[in-house]
């Protein structure tokens, strides 16, 4: 996979994120990823004792893939985004905010 400080950039549309308004998801990796890697987001709500929500991700170019998905209620939200290429696994947390 090789070393990448910052190698995923997640963007959540619409902006900001809206409670079951369905979301497009899109994940961009740095240089260095291979056609066979796989991108995964998990969704959960830190303050909530619930299942996480998974959204499964299309390669849709070099580098670039997206998902769809939707946000159950509003709140701070937490997408765990995961690069998985092999045995190896790079997950970045970033947080999201809901409307």
């Amino acid at each position: 996979m090789g070393s990448r400080a910052s190698a995923l950039d997640l963007t959540v549309y619409p902006s900001p994120a809206c409670q079951l308004v369905p979301s497009t998801f899109t994940v961009r990796v740095g240089s260095g990823a291979s056609p066979q890697a796989v991108v995964v987001i998990d969704l959960t709500m830190p303050s909530m004792t619930m299942p996480t929500t998974v959204v499964t991700m299309h390669r849709v170019g070099p580098g670039l893939y997206q998902g769809g998905g939707y946000f159950s209620m509003g709140g701070d939200w937490q997408a765990s985004v995961q690069l998985i290429e092999g045995d190896k696994r790079l997950v970045q947390n970033v947080p999201v905010t809901v409307k």
